[in-house]
C-alpha cells in the first residue's frame, strides 16, 4: 500500500476524531468506521491500515473508542451503518462506500 493511501486513511480517522472532539470535549468519542471487506489486495491493505490506525489512535487518546465494520456489499454496509448508529451509539463516522451490490 502506498504511503499516500496510508496517509489518507489516517487523515480520515483524524478528521472524524477532530470533528467529534470539537463538540464533545467532556464526553468520550465513539468513532465508527465503515469500509468494504477485504476482497482483493487493495481492500486488504485498507483493512490492515484501518486496524493499525485504530490501535494507534486508541492508545494515544484514552477517551476514544473506534468501531470498525467491514461489509461484503452495499446492503450489508447500510445495515452496519444503522447498527453503528443505534447499537454502538457512535458520535462520529468515517465511511468508505461499498460499490458492490447484492
Amino acid at each position: 500500500m502506498s504511503m499516500q493511501t496510508r496517509r489518507s486513511l489516517m487523515l480520515a480517522a483524524a478528521a472524524g476524531l477532530a470533528f467529534a472532539a470539537s463538540g464533545a470535549a467532556a464526553e468520550p468519542v465513539n468513532l465508527g468506521v465503515s469500509i468494504p471487506a477485504a476482497t482483493h489486495s487493495f481492500m486488504g491493505g485498507i483493512n490492515y491500515w484501518a486496524n493499525q490506525a485504530k490501535k494507534d489512535l486508541e492508545a494515544k487518546h484514552k477517551d476514544l473508542k473506534i468501531t470498525i465494520r467491514t461489509a461484503a456489499n452495499a446492503t450489508e454496509q447500510a445495515n452496519q451503518l444503522q447498527d453503528l448508529s443505534t447499537v454502538n451509539k457512535i458520535n462520529a463516522l468515517v465511511v468508505f462506500p461499498s460499490s458492490r451490490r447484492r
